[in-house]
């Protein structure tokens, strides 16, 4: 009996590991098929490339990738469907949030973000409610030592932000391709390359909220319209 439970759990986890992975393969797929909307050459098309490295780094197959360009390239009915539409809204605490969708239901979006926000004591905001609070801008992420510290703030980083064995690097949009410049004459390279909305001023949140906050960015991690989140929460 109790092989058989050990069995089905084993099953179990197997099920929701591959469910969690077919989701993140969905979620890349769309982020690349909109991408690819802008051209299918990802040498002159920076948007695709940093979606399909993002791809490569969670070891999505070369074939979807591949599909995944086609759609975009090609403008059929399934690419067009795709929208991106940004949610703004406040959490706990009265935390600003920001939330990148790429979806083909809107109103399927709309509505569960609209509930899980609930759930958590937040809700879905009106256009440039929290917007104003974030600026896009690029974020390199390189390896932790003092000299890649020093020379990207040489380089003319607007922050250095040490994460475990790696930094990031937020650049301006206006200033990027000149940092990158610099960050390459130095040898330096680069590990990972985003755009992110990051906030202009941060806050703090009691503990309870911080909890709260945290399961509602989990829950809305799961959601497949989701792309990306963005709070202005001091980490």
């Amino acid at each position: 009996m109790s092989g058989h439970s050990k069995w089905s759990q084993i099953k179990h986890q197997k099920g929701t590991a591959d469910q969690k992975r077919a989701r993140v393969f969905s979620k890349l797929s769309k982020a690349i098929t909109v991408a690819a909307r802008g051209g299918e050459n990802p040498d002159f098309n920076v948007r695709l490339r940093l979606a399909i490295e993002q791809a490569k780094k969670c070891n999505m197959p070369k074939d979807n990738i591949e599909r995944a360009i086609a759609k975009g390239a090609r403008k059929d009915a399934g690419s067009k469907a795709l929208e991106e539409i940004l949610y703004e809204g406040f959490g706990p605490g009265g935390v600003a949030i920001l939330i990148e969708t790429i979806t083909d239901n809107r109103n399927r979006a709309s509505s569960s973000l609209k509930a899980t926000l609930h759930k958590y004591g937040g809700s879905l905001a009106g256009s440039n409610s929290v917007q104003w609070m974030f600026e896009k801008k690029e974020v390199l992420v390189i390896e932790a030592s003092e000299a890649n510290e020093l020379a990207a703030i040489e380089a003319g980083a607007d922050d250095v932000i040490k994460h475990n064995n790696e930094l990031q690097i937020i650049i301006t949009l206006a200033k990027n391709k000149e940092v990158k410049e610099k960050l390459t004459a130095a040898k330096i390279s680069t590990l990972k390359e985003t755009l992110e909305y990051i906030p202009t001023n941060k806050t703090k949140i009691l503990k309870d909220a911080q909890d709260s906050l945290g399961k509602l960015c989990a829950e809305l991690s799961d959601n497949e319209d989701v792309h990306a989140i963005y709070t202005n929460v001091t980490p």
